[in-house]
C-alpha cells in the first residue's frame, strides 16, 4: 500500500491581538441605522458627512438586523453610520479600520470618501484610513451592507457582525507571522521557525532588531534575546525567520484530549524603543495520511462530530464569546473531537477555543451545490481560499481546508473536476502542511467524481450509509473515508425528538477504511427553505429542525443519545447497593475495538460519583481510570460513597481528561416528589397538561379517560408538558400526572377537564433574558397568521401589547435593565381567530 503521508505542524499567524505597542479604539456600540430596499443611498449621497441622519433608527454592532422584529425578514442594502473622534497623537502613526465581518457585501466610506468594498461575509478585511483621518474633529464611518448572497438552507442574517476597530500602530510594524514546528515523536522534541513579516509604512529607512519569546503555561521556555536584523527601508517589507530547537522537557504535543498550546511573542525594536509586538498562540501536533489511516502524533485514531451552523436565534451568527463557548462545551460533552464544522468559516474567538478545547476541523470556501463559482476561471473561489488560508492559517483545530461543499456532480458543475483540482493544487502551495479537500455527495454515484483530487474521501450521505460509502472505496480504495456529513430526516423541535443514530452508524464501524463521521448538525438554525423530500420539510417555526439542540441551545433527547455513541467505550453494566448510608457498587465497560469508532487511547479519565439532594451536588468522589487502549478487554472498577441524610440521588458521571461529562446517570434513592399541575388548555379535540418538573423525577405520565383512568401516555422527560390528542368533541376527562424513578411513582390527585372551542396556544419551549428585553420561542403551525404577547412588570398585570408575524421566536425589547417581567402569548389563526392565552412566564431582563 503506498504510503502517503502530508504532516500538518504548526500553523501560520495572522493575528488581530496586540500588545501595549498598539492600541485599539473599539467602534461596537450604537451605530445609526437606514434599510434602502429602493437602493436611493448612493444616489442621494448617504455615505456624505453632510447627510442628515438624525431620523435613522439605531442598530447594535456587532448584530444582525435580523434579530429586531421590524427587520426580520428584510434582505436587501442597508446603511449604517458611526461618529468617532480622532486624536492629535494618531497623526504620525499608522491606522486602520478593522471590520471582523460584515454579512455578506460591503461598501465603506471614512469622512465622504470611499475606502474600499468587501464580498467575502465570513472573513476580517480592514483599510489604512490614514489619509483621510480627521485629527482633533470628528470622524464619520458609512457602511452600506447587502445580505442578499445565500447558500442552501442557511440564513442569510445581516449587518455588521462582528466586531470593529481601529488600530493604531507604529508605522514600522509586524504584518504576519508564520510558525510551523517539526516535532519528532521518537525523541519527543520539536523544531519550531517563527517566520514575520515587517512593514515599514514611515518615509524614513530604519535600523531595526527584534526579540522572539515562546511561553508555556505562562513560564517563559525561550528568549532570543534582542537581536540585530536588518535595514528596512521607507515604504518597504521584509522577511525574517528565526529557528527554535525545543527540548524534549518543552515540547508538549496538542491532542483533543489534551490541546497543549504555547504563546509566542515577538517584538520590533529601533534602538532601545519597542515599536512593535505580537503575542497568539500556537500548538505542536502532527497529522498523518497513512494509507486508509488517520494518525495524530503516530496514534491512529477514529474520530466523530458535528457540522455546526454557527448561529442561533437570540444572538443571530453574531457569536459572542459566551456564545461560541457554550456551543463548543456541549459538543465536546457529547464526544465530538473531529469535524467539517461549518460551510461558513468561524470567526477567530470560535477557532481559539477549538484550539483551547480540542476540536479538529476543516475550513471551507462556501460553494454548495450547482454554483456558477465552480469555475476555474472564475477569479472569486480563488481570492476567498487565499484570504481563508491568510487569516486562519495559525490554529492547531484546523486540519485541512475544504475548496466547496456538494459541489462535484457533473451534471451540476461541468468544470468541477478542473475547479477541484486547480483549488486543491493552490490549496496546497499556499499551505503544503495540511490536508487539502473537496467534499462530496456524488462520489457514490458518478465516475471521474473529483474526489480523486481530495486526499481524503469526504462524504456526505443521507440514507443507504453503508451502501453509499462501499462504491466511493471502491472508487478510491487506498484513501480513508470521513462521513462528513450522515444523517436522514429533520429530527424535530420537540425536546422529547430522537433519531436512530446507531442505525446509521452500525454498518460503517465495520469498515476499516471509514475513519469516522460527523452528524449534521449539532444545533437547529433559522431557514425558511423548502424541500420537496419528505422528512426534509422545514416547520412553519421557520427553524430547520436537524439538531440535537435547539436554536436555544436547549438539549433534545437525539443529545443524551448522540452522546452514547459517540462515547469510546460501553458501559456494560453499574450495580449498586445501599447499606444504611453507604451507597456502593461496580461499573464495568470495555473500551471500543477498531473499526468501531470512536476509537483512541483514553488517559486521564475518571467516574465522578455525585450524591445529589434535588439537583445541588452534596459531595462526590473521584474513580480514576488506567490508561485505556481500543480494544482492551472490559475493566471492572468499584466505587463507593457515604451519602448524607438528605440526599435524593446518586449520579455517576464519566470525565475526560478535560472534565467533560461524557456519560452520566441517575439512580434515585427517595421515591419521587410529582411537582404541581400549572395550567390546563384545551380545545374541540385536544388539550395540553403543563406541569413543575421536580429533579427526584426520572420521567412523568399521564393517566387519562372519561370515566376511568383507563389510558396513559408514553414517558415524558425533556418537556414540562404532556400533549393529549384525538379526544372526544366537547368530552370531559379525568388526568392525573405521575412521576417515577428507579424507587417507584407518585401521583397528583384526580382532576378534569372539559374540552371547548378553544385552539391551544403556542408552545414556548424557552425565554432567554438580554440587555434590556427577552426573547421567546415557541411552536408554530400552518394554520398561524401572527401572535401576540402581553406582559408587564407584575403579575396579571400586563400594560404592553406586542402584536408580530414573525415565526419561532420574537423578541420583547427596550425594557428596563435588570427588571422582572411577565407574560404570555397567544397564537391568531388565519380565518382571525385567537387561541388561549399561553399560562403565565416570567424572566429577568439583563
Amino acid at each position: 500500500m503506498k504510503l502517503f503521508v502530508r504532516y500538518i505542524f504548526l500553523l501560520f499567524f495572522y493575528s488581530v491581538s496586540f500588545a501595549a505597542s498598539t492600541d485599539t479604539v473599539s467602534l461596537n456600540g450604537s451605530w445609526k441605522f437606514k434599510t434602502d430596499p429602493y437602493k436611493n443611498g448612493l444616489s442621494e449621497k448617504w455615505f456624505s458627512a453632510a447627510n442628515n441622519k438624525a431620523n435613522w433608527d439605531n442598530m447594535q454592532v456587532p448584530g444582525n438586523w435580523d434579530l429586531k422584529n421590524e427587520y426580520a425578514d428584510y434582505t436587501g442594502d442597508a446603511w449604517y453610520s458611526y461618529t468617532f473622534e480622532g486624536k492629535e497623537n494618531w497623526k504620525n502613526n499608522h491606522v486602520r479600520l478593522v471590520f471582523e465581518s460584515v454579512y455578506n457585501d460591503a461598501e465603506v466610506w471614512l469622512n465622504g470618501n470611499k475606502l474600499g468594498e468587501n464580498h467575502f461575509g465570513f472573513l476580517q478585511f480592514y483599510f489604512d484610513i490614514s489619509k483621510y483621518l480627521l485629527t482633533n474633529k470628528t470622524n464619520q464611518v458609512v457602511v452600506k451592507v447587502n445580505n442578499v448572497f445565500k447558500k442552501g438552507a442557511i440564513w442569510n442574517w445581516g449587518g455588521i457582525r462582528r466586531p470593529v476597530w481601529l488600530e493604531i500602530s507604529n508605522p514600522i510594524r509586524i504584518n504576519q507571522i508564520a510558525i510551523t514546528s517539526n516535532p519528532n515523536l521518537k525523541k519527543l522534541n520539536a523544531t519550531v521557525n517563527v517566520k514575520v513579516d515587517l512593514a515599514n509604512y514611515s518615509k524614513s529607512d530604519a535600523d531595526l532588531s527584534y526579540e522572539v519569546k515562546l511561553f508555556y503555561q505562562n513560564k517563559n521556555i525561550y528568549s532570543s534575546g534582542i537581536q540585530k536584523t536588518l535595514t528596512l527601508k521607507a515604504d518597504e517589507s521584509s522577511v525574517f525567520i528565526k529557528a527554535i530547537n525545543l527540548s524534549s522537557a518543552n515540547t508538549h504535543l496538542w491532542h483533543f484530549d489534551h490541546p497543549q498550546l504555547y504563546q509566542a511573542q515577538i517584538s520590533i525594536y529601533q534602538g532601545k524603543e519597542l515599536l512593535h509586538s505580537y503575542a497568539d498562540k500556537f500548538g505542536i501536533r502532527k497529522i498523518e495520511v497513512d494509507g486508509i489511516k488517520l494518525r495524530l502524533n503516530g496514534e491512529e485514531i477514529r474520530l466523530v462530530g458535528f457540522n455546526l451552523v454557527p448561529e442561533d436565534r437570540v444572538t443571530g451568527n453574531t457569536l459572542p464569546l459566551d456564545r461560541i463557548k457554550k456551543m463548543v462545551d456541549m459538543m465536546k460533552e457529547s464526544g465530538a473531537n473531529m469535524a467539517r464544522m461549518s460551510h461558513m468559516s468561524l470567526p477567530k474567538e470560535f477557532l481559539d477555543y477549538l484550539d483551547e478545547k480540542g476540536i479538529m476541523t476543516f475550513e471551507e470556501v462556501t460553494l454548495w451545490g450547482k454554483d456558477v463559482l465552480v469555475d476555474p476561471a472564475n477569479p472569486l473561489p480563488k481570492l476567498w481560499l487565499e484570504k481563508l488560508i491568510k487569516q486562519e492559517f495559525n490554529h492547531p483545530s484546523i486540519i485541512g481546508w475544504s475548496v466547496g461543499n456538494e459541489i462535484g456532480a457533473l451534471k451540476n458543475n461541468p468544470l468541477a473536476n478542473e475547479y477541484i483540482k486547480g483549488a486543491i493544487a493552490n490549496a496546497k502551495k499556499l499551505d503544503p502542511n495540511r490536508l487539502a479537500v473537496y467534499v462530496s455527495n456524488s462520489v457514490q454515484s458518478q465516475d471521474n467524481d473529483p474526489m480523486a483530487y481530495s486526499d481524503l474521501i469526504m462524504q456526505n450521505t443521507y440514507g443507504g450509509w453503508l451502501n453509499a460509502a462501499e462504491k466511493a472505496h471502491k472508487q478510491f480504495p487506498n484513501k480513508p473515508l470521513f462521513m462528513s456529513e450522515f444523517g436522514l430526516n429533520l429530527i424535530g423541535e420537540n425536546l422529547e425528538a430522537d433519531a436512530d443514530f446507531n442505525k446509521m452508524l452500525s454498518g460503517l464501524r465495520t469498515k476499516d477504511y471509514i475513519i469516522g463521521a460527523s452528524l449534521w448538525t449539532f444545533n437547529d438554525y433559522r431557514s425558511n427553505y423548502w424541500s420537496a423530500i419528505k422528512g426534509w420539510e422545514s416547520p412553519p417555526s421557520h427553524n430547520r429542525t436537524w439538531g440535537v439542540v435547539n436554536t436555544f441551545l436547549q438539549k433534545k433527547k437525539a443529545f443524551y443519545t448522540i452522546q452514547k455513541e459517540f462515547l469510546p467505550v460501553k458501559i456494560e453494566s453499574i450495580s449498586s447497593n445501599t447499606n444504611q448510608n453507604l451507597f456502593s457498587g461496580k461499573i464495568v465497560l470495555k473500551p471500543k475495538a477498531k473499526p468501531d469508532f470512536p476509537a483512541y487511547q483514553l488517559k486521564n479519565y475518571q467516574f465522578l460519583i455525585k450524591a445529589l439532594n434535588g439537583d445541588q451536588e452534596t459531595k462526590q468522589v473521584a474513580v480514576k481510570l488506567p490508561v485505556l487502549n481500543p480494544g482492551d478487554d472490559s475493566k471492572s472498577f468499584d466505587y463507593s460513597i457515604s451519602l448524607p441524610n438528605t440526599s435524593t440521588a446518586v449520579k455517576i458521571a464519566l470525565l475526560d481528561a478535560q472534565n467533560y461529562s461524557r456519560f452520566d446517570t441517575i439512580i434515585y434513592v427517595t421515591v419521587p416528589l410529582v411537582g404541581k399541575i400549572k395550567a390546563v388548555h384545551t380545545s374541540a379535540t385536544a388539550a395540553r397538561i403543563i406541569f413543575e418538573k421536580n429533579p427526584t423525577v426520572a420521567y412523568y405520565t399521564l393517566k387519562y379517560g372519561e370515566k376511568d383512568l383507563d389510558k396513559e401516555t408514553a414517558a415524558i422527560s425533556a418537556n414540562n408538558f404532556i400533549d393529549l390528542k384525538d379526544l372526544k368533541a366537547k368530552g370531559t376527562y379525568q388526568y392525573q400526572l405521575v412521576a417515577h424513578n428507579n424507587k417507584g411513582s407518585k401521583s397528583t390527585e384526580k382532576a378534569t377537564f372539559t374540552l371547548d372551542e378553544s385552539e391551544l396556544p403556542p408552545i414556548i419551549w424557552g425565554v432567554e433574558p438580554v440587555k434590556n428585553g427577552f426573547f421567546i420561542s415557541f411552536s408554530g403551525d400552518l394554520l398561524d397568521y401572527r401572535y401576540e404577547v402581553e406582559y408587564g412588570t407584575a403579575s396579571g398585570k400586563y400594560d404592553k401589547l406586542l402584536t408580530i408575524n414573525t415565526h419561532g421566536v420574537l423578541q420583547i425589547p427596550n425594557l428596563e435593565a435588570n427588571k422582572e417581567y411577565f407574560f404570555r402569548l397567544r397564537r391568531v389563526l388565519q380565518w382571525g381567530f385567537a387561541s388561549e392565552w399561553s399560562h403565565e412566564m416570567t424572566t429577568k431582563t439583563l
